[in-house]
């Protein structure tokens, strides 16, 4: 559960583990990270806590190999990580802003599913489910390069996948 230190993220860790799934929370703030596996595991529910950075490959690797050194290989990815999209208007808009927006929100739902995948196709099993945004169909209500970020990564996940036996994608 990437992005599963707070907010929908965490929400979602809870929700998982309380229908007894082990849950992997990942974020990268540790105390934020250790504050959701605990409100899992007080409960008796299976949770452990992994800081990654998910816009980098290595990190990523680094987490899939404790994945499957802990539980086997992902059944269910949940990539929740991003959320810049702090409001700046166009004109105000920086190129660091926008770089760490599409890093944190669109670089970060591709790099994640593809350091998963290879394991869920060789078991021809496993589901991926990625947040998106209201603003990628509202834009007018968010920061455009949040927009931007969350429209190609509905686009990115909508592509269908040659090979794939499910196509299914709720946009």
């Amino acid at each position: 559960m990437t992005g599963g230190s707070r907010g929908i993220g965490a929400a979602t860790a809870r929700t998982f583990a309380k229908n007894h799934a082990a849950v992997v929370v990942v974020g990268r703030d540790q105390t934020a990270i250790e504050s959701t596996v605990h409100t899992i595991t007080i409960s008796g529910a299976c949770a452990i806590g992994v800081a990654a950075d998910c816009t980098v490959e290595g990190g990523l690797a680094r987490l899939r190999q404790i994945v499957n050194d802990r539980f086997g290989a992902a059944d269910i990815l949940a990539t929740f990580a991003g959320g810049n999209g702090i409001p700046v208007p166009t004109l105000t808009e920086t190129a660091t802003h926008w770089w760490q927006v599409i890093e944190s929100d669109l670089t970060s739902t591709f790099l994640t599913p593809s350091a998963f995948l290879g394991d869920m196709t060789a078991r021809h099993t496993g589901a991926i489910i990625t947040m998106s945004s209201a603003a990628a169909r509202l834009p007018a209500q968010s920061c455009g390069v949040y927009v931007a970020a969350k429209e190609g990564g509905d686009a990115l996940h909508a592509a269908p996948r040659k090979g794939s036996r499910d196509r299914r994608h709720s946009g």
